[in-house]
């Protein structure tokens, strides 16, 4: 996630009365390390301002690590009945649709998470570089696109947020020289594409897009009815 799609999520909740972020669910939501210490942005400007006001943050994923209250598939109807029994009054999921193939399903598995008159938070990239997690389907909607996919909600805010290049970020982050090592070992890199081809093709989308102003669609739905359980 993004430092600047971070703040917006975090300002749109802050936005909202304390009755409606008492439960906020978390969807594709990694590690406690990812979200304090590699990102820690996410904790800063959504999930601290959380537990500072109260909510009771639910973190939920495929995989069994630390800092993830909830494991499983919400495709998989048995968990996804687990999941919707919580009665979220916000579901976050965020830069999660460009890493599945069946888009439709899990819109479907995640419109039935937030209680009636909760809201679901969706961003997906817009304009960003290949990046595998495990798998990268270059989906990159417009926020429009990803309102089609929730026929039951109606729209609330949308946006695209632009945030910086990869190459200010390794300036930030290293200083002019040390990114231009940065740059060079990528460069490297390409001269060896059958090892570990995935990562090669991610070091190629970097450098291919590395002044590139990348940005995120993002949009707040509100629920108003039950849309019911999917089977």
């Amino acid at each position: 996630m993004r430092p600047e799609e971070a703040a917006w999520i975090g300002r749109a909740l802050a936005e909202l009365p304390d009755a409606a972020v008492s439960t906020v669910m978390n969807v594709g939501s990694s590690t406690g390390h990812f979200r304090k210490v590699m990102q820690p942005h996410i904790d800063r400007e959504i999930f601290a301002p959380l537990s500072a006001r109260g909510a009771t943050v639910i973190h939920c994923d495929m995989k069994q690590a630390d800092g993830v209250d909830l494991v499983g598939d919400l495709l998989d109807p048995d968990f996804r009945a687990r999941v919707e029994a919580l009665r979220a009054d916000v579901v976050l999921a965020t830069n999660l649709f460009e890493h599945v193939r069946d888009r439709a399903s899990l819109a479907v598995s995640l419109g039935v998470l937030p209680r009636e008159n909760g809201r679901l938070i969706v961003s997906v990239p817009y304009r960003f570089p290949y990046h595998a997690d495990p798998i990268d389907t270059l989906y990159r909607p417009t926020p429009e696109e990803i309102v089609a996919l929730f026929p039951g909600f109606s729209i609330e805010h949308r946006a695209i947020i632009q945030t910086t290049s990869l190459w200010e970020d390794l300036e930030s982050k290293l200083g002019t020289r040390r990114a231009a090592q940065d740059v060079a070992r990528r460069l490297v890199r390409l001269l060896f594409p059958f090892v570990r081809p995935r990562a090669w093709r991610a070091t190629l989308a970097s450098l291919t897009s590395l002044r590139q102003k990348r940005s995120v669609s993002i949009v707040t739905l509100f629920r108003h009815q039950a849309t019911g359980s999917v089977g």
